[in-house]
């Protein structure tokens, strides 16, 4: 009874115990990073390589499942006492949204979890074999004796069989002269451990082979030379490894590889999704082949980046495959598991999304890294580069994410050159995300009036899908494409009127006022009512008065507008719409209420209000509406015979 009331104490504040799933040791072991066999440092080893405040540091013994390689895990609070020793699961790392386009490295790894090993290398009693319903493996949990390490390396081998010492064998193979396998062979090139110096930094707190390795080819590949400590111990070995963190810090820019970019294609046609076939299949012949043909890949940035892309989401529906226009379908990146990479049985198109994965896990910083460096190497070139042009055609977007896309497009912007002009113009008559609009933005402000009339013409060729350029000219000042967007408003397509309406009430053009009032008595679709009536707002001359004095008769929606409307006309005849505009709103449309109460108060003179706004929307104040109201009612009263 006793064991059941702890087990089930244990479970209820870490897990839903009901009949949500709860995970197993399976799950715990599939889900992980990699799983190590850790112990707390002890109370001198702490005083002599002190943790973190308020944390602990974990030493790894042995790394059973999965790549780590670092000599140490920090764990939050202090959940072992010295020297006890548990399982320690490492979280992957979460990456970003798009995380073949980030510049900046990903968020910190989440804290890593530990199961304590008791008397016999038991875990913890809530530690269950499989996963299941919360009640169910309570119940198993309660009535069963607990796991052992022995049971649990069983459990790594069932579901992760290729990972198991996966860590060592890499090392293994990427830095000691032994026969390796094949697949460990090709998973050490993967890794690209011999040229990353952050991970090699990591292996100097190894042992002597692999630290002895580790520091030379650091040497080998830096050609620096950071102080080996003198006395060596934990504490002098984890001050070495920081130390070339440091120098890794300073110095990285020198040794990132710089993007290539092909030329622009003749004519300019959208690129092609690209998947990483080839190395799917390099990966599947000879190791030494695979290795060299890996590593040209590696420093290929343009050219991986864009296969990462097509190996980790769906673009086949996009009108520019890399541009951010749509056609684009993406999940979270997971960190997969060897076996889908390595076993050929496996379909191919999970193989290679299994590939890019992995691939973007591993190197998330180095290719942050790389990609920072291109966007300010870009933003230091000529506008009229060869290289700029380049950059801005083949390099991948989103609109959110800044990066080397952004920096040559509106670098290109700055360019008079005929051929950067023609690319800019067809690039946002074929892709016009955030970058392309900012970069004609540029150059619709620097008064390029050929560029203006071309894109004034595209304008009137395309519809309102350039609802987007109609913006950027009017803010220009250009009133050229107000008799375009005038006609939209007879368009069958609804978007095609709002879009119209819209670009209207930014224009403030009175000479549309005929084709709005038409449109408004045509409507048929409220969304697109809102938008005419707000453009009509904007003009706001007598011309309006009787339309919106009909429609305010009868009108449930827009009443903030139409009273906004009015009250900029200022004509006495508006009181009685008003009043009942502001009577009918109730409590079920404050806006609107206190929108026609200000309109009557402003009109009337009879109660306080402020002069009507182009943005009418605010905050609502039921005192006021209420005092509103009550003088709407004595004014009604007066009014009877």
């Amino acid at each position: 009874m006793k064991r059941w009331i702890v087990v089930g104490i244990a479970m209820l504040a870490t897990r839903t115990a009901r009949a949500d799933y709860v995970n197993g040791a399976a799950d715990d072991v599939r889900q992980a990073a990699a799983v190590a066999i850790g112990r707390a440092q002890t109370a001198n080893e702490a005083r002599a390589w002190p943790p973190p405040p308020g944390r602990q540091r974990v030493v790894v013994l042995e790394t059973l499942v999965g790549v780590w390689f670092e000599q140490s895990v920090i764990v939050e609070g202090q959940p072992l006492s010295a020297g006890q020793r548990a399982i320690v699961l490492i979280p992957p790392r979460d990456l970003p949204q798009h995380p073949e386009l980030a510049i900046e490295p990903p968020p910190a790894r989440r804290p890593a979890r530990l199961w304590a090993l008791g008397a016999g290398d038991t875990l913890p009693a809530d530690v269950v074999p499989e996963g299941g319903d919360g009640r169910v493996v309570m119940r198993q949990a309660a009535t069963s004796k607990p796991l052992t390490l022995v049971e649990l390396r069983a459990i790594a081998a069932k579901v992760r069989p290729r990972e198991i010492g996966i860590t060592a064998r890499i090392v293994e193979a990427s830095l000691l002269p032994r026969a390796a396998g094949a697949d460990d062979t090709k998973l050490a090139a993967i890794y690209d451990l011999m040229r990353d110096v952050p991970a090699l930094a990591a292996l100097l707190e190894w042992p002597a082979p692999v630290r002895d390795a580790a520091a030379r080819q650091l040497r080998g590949i830096t050609g620096a030379i950071v102080a080996a400590p003198t006395r060596v111990s934990p504490s002098s070995l984890a001050a070495w490894h920081q130390r070339w963190l440091g120098w890794w810090v300073s110095h990285r820019d020198g040794l990132l590889v710089g993007r290539h970019y092909p030329a622009v294609p003749v004519p300019v046609i959208p690129p092609q999704v690209v998947q990483p076939t080839a190395m799917l299949a390099a990966f599947d012949g000879d190791p030494a082949r695979f290795a060299a043909s890996w590593q040209a890949w590696l420093d290929h940035g343009l050219v991986r980046d864009r296969e990462l892309r097509g190996a980790t989401t769906t673009e086949i529906a996009s009108r520019w495959p890399g541009a951010d226009v749509g056609g684009l379908s993406y999940g979270s990146v997971g960190l997969p598991a060897l076996d889908e990479l390595v076993d050929r049985s496996v379909p191919a198109p999970r193989r290679i999304a299994a590939l890019g994965a992995l691939v973007l896990h591993i190197h998330a910083e180095r290719f942050a890294a790389e990609r920072a460096l291109a966007a300010r190497r870009l933003s230091a070139l000529a506008p009229c580069s060869l290289e700029i042009r380049d950059a801005a055609y083949w390099e991948l977007v989103d609109s959110y994410t800044p990066g080397p896309a952004h920096v040559a497009l509106t670098r290109l912007a700055a360019c008079d050159d005929p051929a950067a002009v023609a690319l800019l113009e067809r690039m946002y008559e074929l892709r016009p995300d955030v970058p392309v609009m900012t970069a004609v933005a540029a150059r619709v402000a620097a008064n390029d009036r050929g560029f203006i009339a071309r894109l004034v013409q595209h304008i009137r060729k395309t519809g309102a899908s350039t609802s987007w350029a109609v913006t950027i000219v009017l803010a220009a000042g250009d009133r050229t494409v107000v008799p375009i967007v005038t006609r939209w408003l007879a368009f069958r397509d609804v978007d095609a009127r709002i879009a119209g309406a819209g670009a209207l009430e930014r224009a403030v053009a009175p000479e549309a006022m005929p084709a709005l009032l038409a449109a408004l008595h045509a409507e048929t679709d409220d969304g697109a009512r809102g938008m005419e009536l707000a453009a009509i707002a904007r003009i706001a001359d007598q011309r309006a008065l009787d339309p919106l004095l009909a429609l305010a008769k009868t009108a449930t929606t827009h009443r903030n507008t139409i009273a906004n409307a009015l009250a900029k006309i200022k004509d006495p005849r508006a009181l009685d719409v008003l009043a009942k505009l502001a009577i009918d709103a109730g409590t079920d449309d404050l806006q609107g209420a206190q929108e026609s109460v200000n309109a009557f108060c402003w009109i009337s003179g009879l109660c306080t209000a402020h002069e009507p706004s182009d943005s009418p929307r605010g905050s609502v104040d039921p005192a006021y509406i209420q005092a509103g109201q009550a003088v709407i009612v004595r004014w009604r009263a007066q009014r009877r015979p």
